[in-house]
């Protein structure tokens, strides 16, 4: 008696699907894994600018250290960055402009200005959603100044994490599509990175 058997030709439907299902999953995955790490690089180089900048502004504060008043001010003006004050430093307009002669005040409002508004690197622009205040514990109460001479400053930068706006749970953890900001006393602090800055001038 003969058998015959039959072999087998090609690659099932089924199998074939399973194939590509495992595929799929695989290429889902890196493809997630590689959009985190860009969002975790680009978290990581915002607070490479808030460190930078942060230092930047308590350098030039050492600076005039007699007009910290008016660094509180313009520090924590909301509205800083919509108007230009006097240019204390020469720039370039199409051509070289030379800075004019300031006063330590002028200077003052001009260094805040230049740190958090000047330019397309302006840390406005660049940290997300930010906020940046300065506070004082000041020194000597029986003054009329705000914050004296030798006093204690606390420079703090907050401001929205890329990835945790664009969590997909946002809408769902706020109630909303819209983010909060850091400032919010009830604002979930795991959307936000920080950096504190404490120094004495």
């Amino acid at each position: 008696m003969i058998y015959l058997t039959k072999k087998q030709l090609g690659v099932s439907m089924i199998e074939l699907m399973v194939s590509l299902f495992i595929f799929s999953v695989g290429l889902l995955g890196f493809a997630t894994l590689q959009t985190r790490s860009l969002q975790e690089g680009f978290d990581s180089g915002q607070r490479s600018v808030a460190l930078w900048r942060t230092q930047e502004l308590s350098d030039r504060i050492r600076a005039n250290n007699d007009q910290l008043d008016t660094y509180m001010a313009a520090v924590n003006n909301d509205a800083i960055c919509n108007a230009t004050p006097t240019r204390c430093a020469d720039y370039w307009d199409g051509g070289a402009v030379a800075g004019a002669a300031c006063t330590a005040t002028q200077m003052a409002t001009f260094d805040v200005w230049d740190v958090l508004c000047n330019g397309e690197d302006a840390t406005e622009d660049v940290l997300i959603d930010s906020d940046i205040s300065l506070a004082c514990d000041d020194r000597d109460l029986t003054d009329a100044l705000a914050c004296s001479s030798g006093s204690n400053l606390t420079l703090d930068a907050c401001w929205t994490s890329r990835a945790a706006s664009s969590d997909n749970q946002l809408e769902i953890v706020q109630g909303s599509a819209a983010l909060p900001t850091c400032t919010e006393p009830d604002a979930p602090g795991y959307l936000f990175e920080s950096y504190s800055l404490e120094f004495v001038p």
